[in-house]
C-alpha cells in the first residue's frame, strides 16, 4: 500500500472528520473511498473530471445521506463529536 499526503482547507477536513466520525470510520476510510467510487466510474465511461468528481459524490451521498448536507457546527461541537 502505498501513503499519500493531502492538503485540505480547514472547513474541508472538519466536515470530511465529522462526517467521518458519525459513519464510525476514519477520514483516510472516506478518501479511500472516495478514490475508489471515482475510478470506478471512470473505468465505465468517459467524462471529464468535473463530471466524474460529481458521478463519485453522487455515490458517496446516495450511500450517506447526510455528506455535504449537514448544517454548520460551532467549532465546540465538532470537538465534543470527535
Amino acid at each position: 500500500m502505498n501513503n499519500v499526503t493531502v492538503t485540505l482547507d480547514d472547513e474541508l477536513y472538519r466536515k470530511t472528520r465529522i462526517f467521518a466520525a458519525e459513519a464510525d470510520t476514519t477520514v483516510t476510510a472516506v478518501v479511500r473511498d472516495f478514490l475508489v467510487t471515482l475510478q470506478g466510474e471512470s473505468a465505465k465511461q468517459q467524462q471529464s473530471p468535473d463530471e466524474l468528481i460529481e458521478a463519485a459524490l453522487k455515490k458517496v451521498r446516495q450511500n450517506h445521506p447526510r455528506f455535504g448536507n449537514d448544517p454548520p457546527h460551532s467549532r465546540e461541537a465538532v470537538y465534543e463529536s470527535a
